[in-house]
């Protein structure tokens, strides 16, 4: 399986997936924290992850997810695999042998889908809020304009009335 780093996150992931393959996800939490506080030190944000699947690597692009965000969706997919690790381990020798392979297999996979989707819903999420700001700034704009207007209808209605008082004056 070809792995493609392509951030600081991308590698936690692949340490996190190799990690947990031979069943040392405490070392993986480790390198997420540690990892984590570097990303954050260098203000460092992912534009894509790959996601190692049994069915071929899954790439994610997070360039619309925040960083805290990245690291919260990256924190469940460790807990999902240790979960995943587990149930796969039904012998319980901390190894994945035999039959426990295709356990294995399918816990990561439905790990890794379950990412994805976090990582979708949290950029769909971060989009949504975007675009109400827009719309607020937009209602802002709006309002200004309008308040502009009425003060010109205003000063045109002055001028106006003023004009035809003058005309009335000299009419007289």
């Amino acid at each position: 399986m070809t792995k493609s780093l392509f951030s600081l996150d991308n590698k936690i992931v692949s340490s996190l997936l190799s990690m947990a393959k031979f069943g040392t996800l405490a070392a993986g939490a480790l390198a997420l924290t540690v990892a984590a506080g570097a990303a954050e030190q260098a203000d460092a944000q992912a534009s894509e992850l790959a996601l190692p699947h049994p069915d071929g690597e899954i790439v994610i692009d997070v360039t619309r997810v925040a960083l805290d965000t990245q690291m919260q969706i990256l924190e469940q997919l460790q807990a999902c695999l240790q979960e995943g690790f587990e149930f796969a381990d039904a012998d319980g020798n901390q190894q994945i042998e035999g039959d426990e392979q295709f356990d294995w297999d399918d816990e990561r996979g439905f790990c890794a889908e379950s990412a994805r989707s976090d990582f979708r819903q949290a950029a769909l999420r971060e989009e949504i809020q975007m675009a109400n700001a827009e719309q607020s700034e937009l209602r802002d704009e709006q309002a200004a304009l309008i308040a502009r207007r009425n003060e010109a209808n205003a000063a045109i209605s002055a001028l106006t009335e003023g004009a035809m008082a003058e005309i009335q004056e000299e009419g007289l």
